[in-house]
């Protein structure tokens, strides 16, 4: 055999030995895979936990979670200080000729009587009702940190109930606002009866976001070597 053909063979099997080497020292990876279903038996063999881990709630108690803490959750909001004006001036424009004076000024009145008291959106309204307290909450900055300040929302009205309240009310001065009066001062009224006090939605997502952790955060730790599931225990959500 000429000596570059030997040479050439020697250096072959000498790149085979060093790879089998390689192969033989390089870590492996002994990750299992396995397969299995929510609520069905584990199939295989005790399974240890390899490191610490974090354990979470499974994402249907996490979301059940959610849910509460939205039932229960106060509204953070902020009152406009141009709306009662606004829907005066407007209010006043548009039935001026309409109705007389005197009758005029008893609508107005009643206008700022409803706004003294708070107009919401009517779905701000329904959970004002459902929340036994009947209360919302203002952010305030205080000393530079965000301060939350809960305010009686008992006699807050939506545009719709801020409606029935003034034609109740003028009905009780004797002239029915609806009856003596056209189509056109009715539509007027319930055009200017905007809220007042919106939803703060920067300070609302904050503070309900800051809630939303305790759904998310860890309830335990599983330990190096701590038993996670055996063969033929159900998969639980947790497990899972």
């Amino acid at each position: 055999m000429k000596k570059t053909t030997r040479d050439n063979l020697l250096k072959v099997l000498l790149l085979i030995a060093a790879t089998a080497i390689l192969v033989l020292v390089l870590p492996h990876n002994d990750m299992q895979n396995y397969s299995y279903e929510l609520n069905q038996p584990w199939r295989y063999q005790l399974l240890m936990a390899d490191f610490d881990m974090e354990v979470k709630r499974d994402s249907a108690s996490a979301q059940q979670m959610r849910d509460s803490i939205n039932r229960n959750f106060v509204p953070i909001v902020k009152r406009s200080l141009t709306v009662e004006d606004n829907s005066v001036r407007t209010l006043s424009a548009a039935i001026q000729g309409k109705m007389p004076p005197q009758a005029a000024n008893v609508l107005t009145s009643l206008v700022r009587k409803i706004y003294a008291r708070g107009v919401v959106d009517s779905k701000i309204y329904q959970q004002i009702r459902s929340n036994p307290l009947h209360e919302l909450r203002i952010a305030n900055e205080e000393n530079g940190a965000s301060a939350l300040t809960s305010i009686d929302a008992s006699g807050m009205l939506s545009p719709a109930k801020a409606f029935e309240f003034i034609d109740s009310a003028y009905r009780a001065e004797g002239a029915p606002l609806l009856d003596q009066h056209n189509d056109e001062i009715a539509l007027a009224l319930n055009a200017v009866l905007v809220p007042d006090i919106v939803l703060d939605t920067v300070a609302d997502n904050k503070y309900r976001s800051q809630e939303y952790l305790a759904a998310d955060a860890s309830i335990g730790v599983i330990k190096k070597g701590q038993r996670i599931v055996d063969r033929g225990e159900i998969v639980t959500p947790q497990i899972y």
